[in-house]
């Protein structure tokens, strides 16, 4: 009997990870953060689980610009993002979580200019083929000594391995 376990819970990650797929993307739009305005990148790589439940690893930059005093700075994101899949294909609906490292290149917007934030959004995705999606994706970061919360909207391409 013993055995009859520990075989079977050998073979369920076997399982699980022969239904997962990588994923990997890319994200390009805006971002607001108070009066300040500017494009927003991002790639991404993910791990889908069976469960429609993916996470993501991912690395943005942001070259923002304040109209008012004509200042330019940059905002590089380093975050880990769970996706969790509510509507099935060829349209889905994700709600987004995650956690974010967010750092402050020649800025004086802000009193620390490290810090770590919480992601809060929705993802619209497109099927467009097999393993290819797209979509528009918004999302709200929050931070303790953020002015305010820094919101992107944007369009995605991923691609499913």
């Amino acid at each position: 009997m013993k055995k009859l376990i520990l075989v079977f819970l050998l073979l369920i990650p076997v399982f699980s990870l022969a239904q997962s797929k990588f994923s990997s993307g890319i994200i390009f739009g805006a971002q607001w953060l108070g009066k300040d305005i500017g494009e927003f990148f991002q790639g991404s790589i993910g791990y889908r689980l069976p469960n429609d439940l993916q996470i993501n690893l991912g690395a943005a930059s942001s070259f923002m610009k304040n109209k008012q005093t004509d200042n330019k700075y940059q905002i590089n994101k380093y975050g880990l993002f769970f996706n969790y899949g509510l509507l099935d294909k060829p349209l889905k609906f994700e709600p987004v979580f995650g956690l974010s490292y967010i750092q402050f290149k020649n800025n004086n917007l802000v009193e620390r200019k490290e810090m770590m934030g919480v992601d809060i959004g929705v993802r619209t995705i497109f099927v467009l083929g097999k393993g290819i999606k797209t979509g528009v994706n918004v999302t709200a970061t929050y931070a303790y000594y953020l002015p305010g919360s820094m919101i992107y909207a944007a369009t995605f391409f991923e691609y499913t391995f």
